[in-house]
């Protein structure tokens, strides 16, 4: 069941606790109101169901971003300078394999020429 709702309980900041149920492992109260998220039947469902107050809202497959689980956290990526150091690495190990490259076919018996059938 997907519901017009959506957005609003998407875009709700939520701090999940665990439960013991295998089924509904997630619960949160969020302004008064228990909320429980159901595993599906994944892939013929999508993989939750939450329900509020024991009625289900929404179905979902991507856990959203201001949703934060009790005990675990996302992993963090690198950030916007580590990747651009991590572009200039490869920019400059892109030339050298360049520069080895030309140099390897400088010194090759066959010269430029990348077919070894090809010589006379």
């Amino acid at each position: 069941m997907k519901t017009k709702a959506r957005v609003p309980y998407l875009q709700t900041s939520v701090t999940w606790e665990k439960r013991e149920d295998p089924h509904c492992p997630w619960k949160a109260t969020v302004d008064g109101e228990e909320w429980v998220l159901r595993l599906g039947d994944y892939p013929a469902e999508d993989l939750y169901a939450l329900l509020v107050n024991g009625a289900k809202q929404l179905t979902l497959n991507n856990w959203p971003n201001c949703w934060k689980r009790e005990g675990l956290q996302p992993a963090a990526g690198p950030t916007a300078e580590r990747l651009e150091q991590m572009q200039a690495e490869i920019d400059l190990l892109k030339k050298e394999v360049r520069h080895l490259s030309a140099d390897a076919r400088r010194r090759s018996p066959w010269g430029e020429k990348r077919n070894p059938s090809s010589r006379k």
